[in-house]
């Protein structure tokens, strides 16, 4: 059994809509400020939120799911998460024992929170406050598969009437009930106020950009929390997580092997991004580009990520981009390493059409097909490989997601190349489904969104791919 140290959080609320991702928000920013190293994961499929989180802290944000992640796969990840951080700052989803079932805790916070030995910081929405609310902590702190809960924080209560900065009056009131029943304590309160924005909707989407969002609101997400929450309490209390628990050690990161290209911009930005944690892990160095104003790939890149994107909103700006289409293609031909999800395969295809009858947009070209947008269920899956491919070998199994939002029609006679179903993707109450294009052994292409800490060695397997690349090309003057 090997053990390591990591001060952290979890941030639950007491329903979905209690204000969780602002207060993370706000607590990394007031951190931030105070020179400390933040790290933060997420729960559920809160993509959107992740993006934002691992701006502001530059660091890559894990997202724990447990209906994605074994046990050991979970622990794993929290601690890659927290290695070189000072603290991790864990988002909750729903309310803290809101699961997959109706009888269980299964994917809920508080599993989350029982699983890794994590003291959780229970929000609730308290606009009006009175002598029940003691019920409603007792509730949530004697609930069967209660976590440690250590503090309590009202949000949206109403401000000091005098002077905003001043603690919310109704903070005393409640911490006297809380003292009368040997309740948790509050060590805080947001006063209800207007921001300049909003935060992404929880669910994962490629319909809309939702993560560009002004300065201003970070700074005044950052100061209503730090002029309201007791943040020292918050650093005590993640001081007392007992340590992570991994049955073995892992491996050491490696060090750099190869170069991986992946998309960053404004259109481009959409993955987990554990799986570009941990093809860094395994010795890739990432390289962002921009399809939206880089002429070219990177040089001297051995694989090439793609990953989803809002391309609804940027078909024009990427059409005219035909030099870096171009790129795209010859380094497949090259025999780069490719690897693509969501609306970035529907960039790869031949073209792709954003609503019925509406323009054609040219695509890259690699899978000779047209891609356009479809309205299918969001839901969770299994990917088993039936080929092998850059991901691993036939039988190979990673679970994901899927937003439904993207389809593909027949393959264009003549086009040159065959096209191989890599992968079949089970979806519950479904049939199975092949998928996973590949148009040639070194790339594969998915519509949906696989996490690669479900099975880490598909990043390992990649990098190995993108190494023997990257070494079989002759060397390249700088």
């Amino acid at each position: 059994m090997f053990s390591s140290f990591i001060p952290r959080i979890l941030i639950a609320g007491t329903s979905c809509k209690a204000g969780k991702s602002l207060l993370v928000l706000g607590l990394v920013v007031a951190l931030r400020k105070r020179g400390l190293s933040v790290a933060c994961c997420v729960t559920g499929d809160a993509l959107h939120q992740a993006l934002i989180f691992s701006r502001l802290t530059r660091r890559y944000t894990r997202v724990l799911d447990r209906r994605l992640l074994s046990e050991g796969d979970l622990m794993a990840s929290l601690y890659q998460a927290g290695l070189g951080a000072d603290i991790v700052i864990i988002d909750g989803h729903g309310g803290l024992y809101d699961g997959v079932k109706s009888n269980d805790n299964l994917g809920s916070d508080a599993e989350l929170a029982v699983l890794t030995n994590t003291p959780t910081v229970l929000l609730s929405e308290l606009r009006e406050a009175s002598n029940s609310v003691a019920a409603l902590v007792r509730g949530f702190t004697h609930f069967k598969g209660a976590p440690q809960i250590a503090a309590l924080i009202a949000n949206r209560v109403a401000p000091h009437a005098a002077d905003p900065l001043l603690p919310p009056p109704v903070l005393g009131f409640l911490n006297e009930c809380m003292d009368a029943y040997a309740l948790p304590r509050f060590i805080g309160g947001l006063p209800e106020t207007t921001l300049t924005a909003l935060l992404p909707p929880s669910i994962l989407s490629q319909k809309e950009n939702f993560t560009a969002l002004p300065m201003q609101f970070f700074n005044d997400v950052g100061n209503l929390v730090e002029n309201h929450i007791d943040i020292d309490a918050l650093i005590q209390i993640a001081g007392t997580a007992a340590p992570i628990q991994l049955q073995e050690p892992l491996a050491d990161p490696q060090k750099r092997l190869c170069r991986f290209a992946v998309t960053d911009d404004s259109c481009f930005n959409i993955c987990y991004q554990d799986n570009l944690d941990l093809l860094r892990y395994y010795g890739a160095e990432i390289v962002p580009f921009s399809p939206m104003i880089d002429n070219d790939l990177p040089r001297k890149i051995g694989g090439l990520y793609i990953t989803g994107a809002y391309i609804n909103s940027y078909c024009e700006e990427l059409a005219r981009n035909e030099q870096l289409r171009r790129s795209i293609k010859q380094f497949a031909e090259a025999g780069g390493v490719i690897y693509s999800e969501g609306a970035g395969t529907a960039y790869l295809c031949r073209s792709y059409q954003i609503e019925k009858g509406g323009p054609i947009y040219p695509g890259v070209g690699l899978i000779p097909a047209e891609a356009f947008t479809v309205q299918q269920p969001h839901a969770l899956l299994e990917a088993e490989l039936i080929d092998d491919s850059v991901l691993g070998l036939t039988g190979v199994k990673l679970r994901g997601t899927t937003t439904g939002e993207w389809g593909l029609r027949s393959m264009h006679a003549g086009a040159g190349g065959q096209v191989v179903n890599t992968m079949r993707i089970h979806i519950p109450r479904c049939s199975p489904v092949n998928e996973g294009y590949s148009s040639s052994a070194q790339t594969c292409s998915t519509f949906h969104f696989l996490h690669f800490g479900s099975n880490s060695q598909v990043a390992k397997s990649l990098v190995d791919a993108a190494l023997v690349h990257e070494r079989s090309k002759p060397p390249v003057d700088d």
